[in-house]
């Protein structure tokens, strides 16, 4: 069982290597040379100090680095995969975009996800499966083009969701744990009110 250190190494360096370039990442896990590795760890995860982590959690470098290879290793397996199709969407709407076909303006385009929220929510009620995998596509590419009429990275914004609830998330165990209190026990109404709390508690970290 990995510890919560190495849970949080494992977290901040995944959220880093999505935004590597893919096929720098598929050179770097075949280069089995332990200094290279870790000059390049050095030279490319500037945001985490790795003698920190290692004196914190009891890791020594060669581990730290065998972390980074299978992260790396998931990556192009897996996340590069969702990459390269987030990328074609973007491509596309881009595409129709300069030939005309888009909408005015960031709201116009939020009215559509709003619209395809509803179609979704209506498959999802009838229980209809295939309906439902199409209806959800046709959000996440209508959430997509908001993001890019706005200005905003979907990636950034889906990697600041996930560390703003995993933060969250800590938080509403530490105060179960001075209650003595477990996740699993709580009703649903209990499970809001202390998530409630837990997200007071982080406002300021992320305000």
């Amino acid at each position: 069982m990995r510890s919560h250190g190495q849970d949080k190494l494992i977290f901040d360096i995944m959220s880093i290597i999505i935004n590597w370039d893919k096929s720098s990442i598929e050179k770097f896990i075949n280069d089995d040379n332990f200094e290279t590795l870790y000059k390049f760890i050095e030279s490319e995860i500037s945001e985490i100090n790795i003698e920190k982590i290692i004196s914190s959690i009891s890791l020594d470098k060669k581990l730290i680095v065998e972390i980074i290879i299978s992260l790396c290793k998931y990556y192009v397996q897996n996340v590069g995969r969702s990459n390269i199709i987030i990328n074609k969407t973007k491509e596309l709407s881009e595409k129709a975009a300069n030939e005309g076909f888009d909408w005015q303006n960031s709201i116009d385009s939020l009215d559509k996800v709003q619209e395809e929220l509803l179609e979704l929510k209506k498959e999802v009620l009838l229980d209809n499966t295939k309906n439902i995998n199409e209806e959800l596509g046709d959000l996440i590419f209508s959430i997509l083009n908001f993001t890019r009429l706005s200005k905003i990275s979907f990636i950034d914004s889906l990697n600041l969701a996930n560390i703003k609830f995993q933060y969250r998330y800590e938080e509403l165990k530490k105060i179960l744990l001075k209650k003595g209190l477990k996740i699993k026990d709580l009703n649903d109404e209990q499970k809001l009110k202390y998530w409630e709390k837990a997200k007071k508690l982080s406002s300021k970290k992320f305000n």
